[in-house]
């Protein structure tokens, strides 16, 4: 590369400085679930998404969101078991999850431990009822 001037070097020092400088590790703490079908069982494609646990609890099957909060993750389940992970940044006590499907009646759940990596979602499967046909 070829440096014209010394504003050009200076940039080219700042980019070479920024790009080495390390960046926070995060350290994620794991819990496996699964998403039904409440009528019969079967695993579900679904929407997951895990919140702030002062997030206040609300939303539609549609958008999966909570009034307020910020997500800590969003991943959809298998389309033919459900089972999916949320990775939950270990600074996080507790967590709100939501699941959702259109055409289902969404579930949320207050209160998940995230106190040790490796628990599984509390009181998993959770079962999505279909909506009523109109």
């Amino acid at each position: 590369m070829l440096i014209r001037s010394p504003g050009s070097f200076a940039v080219l020092l700042f980019l070479m400085l920024a790009s080495s400088v390390a960046t926070a590790q995060i350290t994620y703490k794991s819990h496996a679930g699964q998403i039904v079908d409440d009528s019969d069982g079967s695993g579900l494609e679904a929407l997951a998404v895990a919140y702030q646990s002062d997030t206040r609890v609300g939303g539609s099957a549609e958008r999966c969101a909570m009034s307020d909060g910020r997500a800590l993750d969003i991943t959809i389940s298998e389309p033919t078991r459900g089972r999916f992970r949320f990775l939950i940044d270990e600074k996080e006590a507790s967590y709100i999850a939501a699941y959702c499907k259109s055409g289902y009646v969404p579930e949320f759940r207050k209160r998940s431990n995230n106190s040790q990596d490796g628990t599984p979602i509390e009181r998993s499967p959770i079962r999505l009822m279909q909506r009523p046909r109109q």
